[in-house]
């Protein structure tokens, strides 16, 4: 992930042979709510999960895109349809009897407000049928 300005991110693929050695490889620039990106290999090959907040407007409403991390431009080949909680929940995919478990969470606040930025509430997950 890659911020332009403060609350503007986007995601990013850097490769490289070690961490002192990365390239900046793919990346999609024109989404500015998003942030949390996974790599995950599925069936169709290696994707880049990521997570589309509310200030995406009508291009990339809130959700959970899927990305081809192979192209420099990082196209969105899907989406995941699952619920989307408030807060920008970070897609994990946990394989789990033959199917997939989606480990994010929500914004609840406990005991009190939200301390602020970087805590995100109850975790939740939800299994693929």
């Amino acid at each position: 992930m890659s911020a332009s300005r403060w609350f503007r991110f986007h995601p990013v693929v850097a490769e490289g042979p070690s961490l002192d050695d990365l390239w900046l490889a793919a990346l999609a620039p024109g989404r500015t709510a998003t942030e949390g990106p996974v790599l995950v290999r599925t069936t169709a090959g290696w994707r880049l999960l990521a997570s589309d907040g509310r200030d995406g407007g009508r291009r990339h409403p809130a959700g959970y895109p899927v990305l081809d991390p192979a192209r420099q431009d990082l196209p969105e080949v899907g989406r995941l349809r699952a619920a989307y909680p408030s807060n920008i929940p970070w897609p994990s995919l946990v394989p789990h009897d033959g199917g997939w478990l989606l480990v994010g969470f929500d914004g609840t606040s406990t005991g009190g407000p939200l301390p602020g930025y970087g805590t995100h509430g109850d975790v939740v997950v939800q299994r693929s049928v």
